[in-house]
């Protein structure tokens, strides 16, 4: 066996390979229990499109031009998020609470009332 065909095998053995990684790396990110989390429903209905196909910086961003559904979203996940498994923040609810949180736009300061 020569250089040329090691190059060859390895070359053969690496594609099938990197598809079985792109894959399987697809298919991590798929939330199968999704649709029962009725955040997530609302989301989708607000125009989201499928949550399943979000990356976490793509749903702050979404979040980040509808503050209202933000804050909404956020204060509803606050109870869930205070009793959830360990789990919860990798699934698609958890991932929707923990962007609509990101985007919640600050309270507004109230400036003391004394005069100096």
């Amino acid at each position: 066996m020569n250089i040329q065909n090691l190059g060859s095998l390895a070359l053969r053995l690496a594609i099938p390979a990197m598809i079985a990684a792109i894959v399987l790396s697809e298919a991590a990110c798929y939330d199968p229990n999704a649709q029962q989390s009725r955040i997530v429903r609302e989301v989708e209905a607000a125009g989201s499109g499928n949550i399943s196909t979000y990356t976490l910086p793509g749903l702050v961003q979404w979040f980040s031009h509808r503050p209202d559904l933000a804050t909404r979203v956020a204060n509803e996940c606050r109870p869930i998020e205070s009793v959830a498994g360990a789990n919860w923040g990798t699934s698609a609810e958890g991932s929707v609470c923990y962007a609509a949180s990101k985007m919640v736009p600050p309270a507004p300061m109230i400036a003391d009332q004394r005069t100096w």
